[in-house]
């Protein structure tokens, strides 16, 4: 029999002392703590990370939104890719920056750091 008073406000045993119940939507460890599951993605497993919502796009286990249409992108930024035949002083291609050359992105590089 427990000898924690079932219409007090402490009326769950645990161990030597009486808990508080939890409230409507959470659980119990049992003992002294409640929480909430605020997510569905506890039941994935161990080991199993997190999966995208439906249109985003995943990189280094994070979700992003997809570069728009003739873009790329690495993470949360989007950029036109260099286009030689367009712009023949600017073909060389360092991410978000078109140079003339290596050398000349290299330093711009070093500029902004």
């Amino acid at each position: 029999r427990s000898r924690c008073d079932p219409d007090s406000e402490f009326p769950e045993p645990g161990g030597a002392l009486c808990y508080r119940k939890c409230r409507p939507g959470y659980t119990s460890d049992g003992v002294t703590l409640c929480w909430k599951s605020l997510f569905d993605v506890y039941s994935r497993g161990a080991g199993v990370h997190r999966s995208c919502q439906l249109g985003e796009v995943e990189e280094s286990a994070l979700c992003y939104a997809p570069c728009p249409s003739g873009f790329v992108g690495v993470g949360p930024v989007c950029w036109k890719p260099c286009n030689a035949s367009a712009y023949p002083f600017y073909a060389v291609d360092y991410g978000a920056m078109c140079c003339a050359t290596a050398d000349a992105c290299n330093r711009q590089m070093f500029a902004m750091a």
